[in-house]
């Protein structure tokens, strides 16, 4: 039955809101990694030294998991108790509100310092720290899903895993072309705003409160 469990997980407006922000940061990720060695290189840096900009990507990486594993679950917990300890999934996308943020200001930093910037740091930092983004989103949003869909995890799990590198395809296969017509500051300013409306959308887990179960803390 896993596929159907699947196809019914698609029906979920609390599954496709995790699909669709994990896809539009997947798609931020890759878009940065198909232009950081033209942009590095036009700041004078060697060919061979371009690989080194994932020493920021592991620091990044590593930073998200941590801010998802202390203070993320901190407040999730938090809120548990705060609603008479009865967690509901919605509560894990509030720890999404710092990483949001930040993502949407990075791809603007990367867009406006890609060209001309008098550093060549800026769109080294805002690679790096987009990287907190994407860990974080990938983190809460699969945890959220299996949370929004107990009877059935597993698909679920699936279906945001799998469907996010389908719905992503769009945002990168249009990327390049849109840079060759716009430049670095329009692509990613709009690629930014497509970002922010993602996150922007409301209540996603309350719409699918009738498949929720709520779990239990002891205070």
């Amino acid at each position: 039955m896993s596929w159907t469990r699947m196809l019914q997980c698609l029906t979920s407006p609390a599954l496709l809101y995790a699909v669709l922000i994990s896809s539009i940061t997947l798609a931020g990720t890759i878009n940065m990694s198909l232009t950081y060695d033209a942009v590095l290189q036009g700041y004078g840096w060697l060919p061979q030294d371009v690989g080194l900009v994932n020493i920021g990507v592991i620091v990044g990486s590593a930073l998200g998991a941590v801010y998802c594993s202390f203070p993320g679950e901190w407040l999730t917990l938090w809120m548990a108790r705060r609603n008479h300890g009865v967690h509901q999934p919605e509560h894990r996308l509030l720890v999404l509100v710092f990483p949001a943020v930040l993502g949407f200001a990075m791809l603007l930093l990367y867009g406006y310092t890609a060209v001309g910037a008098a550093s060549y740091w800026a769109p080294l930092l805002a690679y790096a720290l987009f990287q907190i983004t994407f860990v974080s989103v990938l983190i809460v949003s699969s945890t959220f899903a299996a949370e929004a869909a107990p009877k059935h995890p597993g698909p679920a799990l699936v279906v945001v895993v799998g469907t996010k590198n389908i719905v992503s395809f769009g945002a990168t296969f249009g990327f390049t072309p849109m840079l060759a017509r716009g430049g670095h500051v329009w692509s990613y300013g709009v690629l930014a705003g497509i970002f922010g409306g993602h996150f922007r959308a409301r209540n996603p887990g309350v719409l699918a409160q009738p498949q929720v179960e709520a779990i239990c803390f002891s205070s």
